[in-house]
């Protein structure tokens, strides 16, 4: 999702084509996981300050890898296999105002 402003002023339908009920979703940002437990099920990101060096380095170090992504993706698709209806996280009770 290149812009998140952008994605969140399309209608519903759209939104839900793009991230569909159904589908486990994961969002995978290296700098944070703040906000993106709007758009999926689970995040892998970085929640502290603090891990500096090469970026090859600290990527490795913590798994920011094709490895290491595709890990977390199976044990995301392995959590959410039974559970039905997976509804998307764009389908809320309600949402925030803003």
């Amino acid at each position: 999702m290149p812009c998140v402003e952008v994605f969140d002023t399309q209608d519903q339908e759209y939104r839900l084509s793009v991230i569909p009920d159904g589908i486990p979703a994961m969002s995978v940002e290296v700098m944070s996981t703040l906000g993106w437990e709007k758009y999926s099920h689970e995040q892998f990101g970085l929640n502290r300050f603090g891990a500096s060096g090469a970026y090859k380095d600290v990527y490795k170090k913590f798994e920011f890898t094709p490895e290491g992504i595709s890990k977390r993706a199976v044990k995301t698709i392995d959590f959410y296999k039974d559970v039905k209806p997976l509804r998307s996280p764009l389908n809320r009770a309600f949402q925030q105002l803003i």
